[in-house]
């Protein structure tokens, strides 16, 4: 339940979230998600912060995490990159936007971020 309770602190009201299948969910359906015997999470990490970049009242974050759980009964361990926008509401960051990867069990290759932001 603390990762519910931290979904209604930490994220706005329009948020979304893309799953690894492509299919959107709210913060209503995250929650449940979370909430419901489907899903059991034993453990995640977060490995690295890729890239941060703040403007203004918007940040764009890539980040490198790791879950351990079961889904339906069949266990899971893995690797994956999340992208997230947040955006500053009243002082305080908030999720508004999160995409997760596709996971697996080897190690997600380092993204070069010089190419990204190299001049053409």
């Amino acid at each position: 339940m603390q990762f519910v309770e931290f979904l209604e602190n930490n994220t706005t009201s329009d948020f979304q979230f893309i799953r690894p299948s492509g299919n959107p969910a709210n913060l209503t359906l995250f929650k449940a998600m979370f909430s419901g015997a489907d899903l059991v999470v034993t453990d995640h990490s977060l490995i690295k912060i890729q890239k941060l970049e703040v403007v203004g009242d918007m940040a764009f974050a890539c980040m490198t995490e790791s879950a351990v759980f079961e889904y339906k009964g069949t266990p899971n361990n893995d690797r994956y990159s999340t992208t997230a926008i947040l955006r500053r509401v009243d002082g305080v960051w908030k999720f508004c936007w999160m995409h997760r990867s596709t996971g697996d069990q080897e190690e997600t290759p380092e993204f070069d971020w010089s190419l990204a932001t190299a001049s053409a």
